[in-house]
C-alpha cells in the first residue's frame, strides 16, 4: 500500500500511483548502477563543459556521432545523444528503469546543464528541461512549423538540416567547419574549392531535385544529407552562413525563435548586398525565389505568439466559489477567442507555426472536462488550419465518434489513414487512443473508439482484444467473448491468445 510521506519509486498503473517492481540494480555498471543527485549531475556537466572529466581527444569522441555500418551518421557518440536542437550544439541522455526517470541535457559552448529526475519511472522528464531553458534563455526549444505546399517541404527540409548542422557546428567552434584545422581533408583541398563542392551539392542534388515537385526524389536527395559526404557539405554551407551573419551584425541566438527560413533569408540578403561573397557560395535562383516566397508568409504568421497558457483550460484556485458552469463557460469564450485568433492569422497561409501537440492537448482536456462540443470545434479547427496532417483530422475524428457522429467520424479518420497509413489513424495508435480514454473517461468510451478502429482495421487482431477487455470490464460478456474469438480467428497463436482463450472459458461460466 501507498504509506503517505514515504519516499520510493513510483510507477503510473491505470492513471493511478503505484509502487514500482523491485529490482535489484546492484550488479549493473553504467546503466543504473549509480545512486545520484540532481546537483552531483550539474556537477558532472560542469566537468564536461570546463573539460575538467577527460582529455581533449575523449571530449570529441563526446561530441561526435559515430557511423553505422552503411556509413551514415546516428547521431550518437560515446554515451551521449548528439543531435542538435534547433540549431543548438548539445549532448544529452536520458535514464529509465523501474522507480526512476532521469534526464542531463547540456550545451558545453553555452557552459550550460539542465539535470532533471524523478521517482516516477517511464516519466517524461525532458517536458521540465525544455521549459526551464526556455525560461532561462527566451529561446524556443524546438520551433515546429507547418507548410501547406508539399512540393515546397523538401525545400524547408534543406533549410532545416543547413540551419541545424551549420548553427550548431559554428555555435560549439565558433568558425565555420571549412577553416577547421582538425579536419583531414584540409591539407589536400583549398577551404575555397571545398565549399564551393559544398554549395554545389546543395544545388544541384538537394535543391534543383526537389523543384519538379517530386517528393519521394526529394527525400532520396535528402537522405544522402545523412551520410558524411552529404553531412558534412550541409555544415560547411550551414556554418560558413552562420559566420557571415554573425560578421555582418546578426545575433544568432534569435534564430532559435525566427527559425531556418529566416536564417537562409538574411544570407540571401546579405550576399545580394554584399559583393565579397563570391558567386560560388550562392543559392540556386529557384531556391532563392521559394526561400523568399516562404520568408514573406512566416514574417507575418510568426507574429501570433501564443503561450502554453493558451492552450489550457480557464482554471480557478482550488476551493473557490466558481461553479462548474462558470468554469465550463469561460472555458468556451477561451477556445471561441483561440479559434478566431488562429484563422485570422493561419487560414491560408503558405508556412504556419505547428500547433497541433499544443491542440491535442487541450482537446484531451476538453474531453476529460466533458466540453465535448468545445473539443470538436479544436479538432475542426486543426483540420483547417492543418489540411494535409494525419493527425488534425484522426483528431476530429476521435471527438466525433465521442459525440456519436461515428459515420463522421469514420469518415475523417481514413481521410487521416490515407495521408499516412503509419500515423495517427494507424491500428496500433488509435488502440493506444481508446486506452488512454478508456483510463480517463471508462471502459464505454474506449469501446467506442475501437469501433470506429475495427471499421477502418477489420483484421487487425490486436484491437479485437482489446475490445473483448473492455466489453468484459464492464460486464457485457457476451460481447467480449465474441471480441476474444475473432481476434483467435484472425489469428489462434497472436502473443495474447492464451489469455483470450482462458477469459473466453472464465466468461461463459457466466452466460450459461
Amino acid at each position: 500500500d501507498i504509506i503517505p510521506h514515504r519516499v520510493r519509486g513510483y510507477q503510473l498503473l491505470n492513471n493511478q500511483i503505484k509502487h514500482s517492481e523491485f529490482i535489484d540494480i546492484s550488479s549493473r555498471f553504467s546503466a543504473g548502477g549509480t545512486r545520484s543527485t540532481v546537483v552531483d549531475m550539474l556537477k558532472f556537466g560542469d566537468a564536461i563543459n570546463h573539460g575538467r572529466l577527460v582529455s581533449k581527444e575523449s571530449q570529441q569522441l563526446i561530441f561526435n556521432s559515430m557511423t553505422t555500418t552503411n556509413g551514415e551518421f546516428s547521431n550518437y557518440s560515446a554515451g551521449w545523444i548528439t543531435q542538435p536542437i534547433n540549431g543548438r550544439f548539445s549532448i544529452s541522455h536520458d535514464g529509465v528503469q523501474p522507480e526512476t526517470s532521469t534526464y542531463l541535457f547540456n550545451f558545453p559552448s553555452r557552459h550550460l546543464t539542465i539535470a532533471v529526475a524523478t521517482n516516477l519511472q517511464r516519466f517524461n522528464t525532458s517536458v521540465f528541461a525544455e521549459q526551464l531553458f526556455e525560461a532561462l534563455t527566451g529561446e524556443t526549444w524546438d520551433l515546429q512549423l507547418y507548410l501547406q505546399d508539399p512540393k515546397k517541404r523538401p525545400y524547408y527540409e534543406v533549410m532545416q538540416n543547413i540551419f541545424n548542422e551549420g548553427r550548431a557546428y559554428f555555435e560549439r567552434e565558433g568558425k565555420s567547419y571549412s577553416d577547421d584545422a582538425n579536419n583531414k581533408e584540409s591539407n589536400k583541398e583549398n577551404t575555397s574549392d571545398k565549399l564551393s563542392a559544398a554549395f554545389d551539392l546543395v544545388n544541384q542534388k538537394l535543391i534543383l531535385k526537389n523543384s519538379n515537385g517530386d517528393i519521394n526524389l526529394a527525400q532520396e536527395s535528402l537522405r544522402l544529407a545523412k551520410h558524411p559526404a552529404g553531412y558534412l557539405h550541409l555544415r560547411r554551407v550551414g556554418s560558413y552562413i552562420a559566420e557571415q551573419l554573425q560578421k555582418s551584425g546578426h545575433q544568432l541566438s534569435t534564430y532559435s525563435n525566427s527559425g531556418a527560413i529566416e536564417f537562409i533569408h538574411d544570407y540571401i540578403r546579405l550576399y545580394k548586398k554584399d559583393t565579397s561573397i563570391p558567386a560560388a557560395f550562392h543559392f540556386d535562383t529557384n531556391f532563392e525565389l521559394t526561400v523568399n516566397l516562404l520568408y514573406e508568409s512566416w514574417n507575418k504568421t510568426s507574429k501570433l505568439k501564443l503561450s502554453k497558457q493558451d492552450f489550457q483550460l480557464v482554471d480557478y484556485v482550488k476551493n473557490s466559489n466558481t461553479n462548474n458552469s462558470r468554469k465550463t463557460q469561460d472555458s468556451t469564450i477561451a477556445v471561441n477567442t483561440l479559434i478566431k485568433k488562429m484563422k485570422q492569422a493561419f487560414l491560408d497561409a503558405e508556412v504556419v507555426p505547428n500547433y497541433l501537440p499544443d491542440l491535442r492537448t487541450l482537446m484531451q482536456d476538453l474531453i476529460q472536462n466533458g466540453q465535448t462540443k468545445d473539443a470538436l470545434q479544436i479538432g475542426q479547427l486543426a483540420q483547417t488550419i492543418y489540411p494535409l496532417s494525419d493527425a488534425s483530422h484522426t483528431m476530429s475524428g476521435v471527438t466525433e465518434i465521442l459525440m456519436g457522429n461515428k459515420d463522421e467520424g469514420v469518415s475523417s479518420l481514413k481521410h487521416a489513414l490515407a495521408i499516412n497509413p503509419k500515423g495517427e489513424a494507424s491500428a496500433q495508435n488509435l488502440n493506444n487512443t481508446a486506452y488512454q480514454l478508456k483510463n480517463a473517461l471508462g471502459a464505454k468510451v474506449g469501446i467506442e473508439i475501437l469501433l470506429g478502429a475495427i471499421e477502418l482495421h477489420p483484421n487487425d487482431v490486436n484491437l479485437h482484444d482489446s475490445l473483448g477487455e473492455f466489453y468484459a470490464e464492464i460486464g457485457l460478456r457476451k460481447e467480449a467473448i465474441l471480441a476474444y474469438q475473432k481476434a483467435l480467428l484472425l489469428n489462434p497463436q497472436y502473443p495474447n491468445s492464451t489469455v483470450a482463450k482462458a477469459k473466453i472459458i472464465e466468461l461463459s461460466k457466466f452466460t450459461q
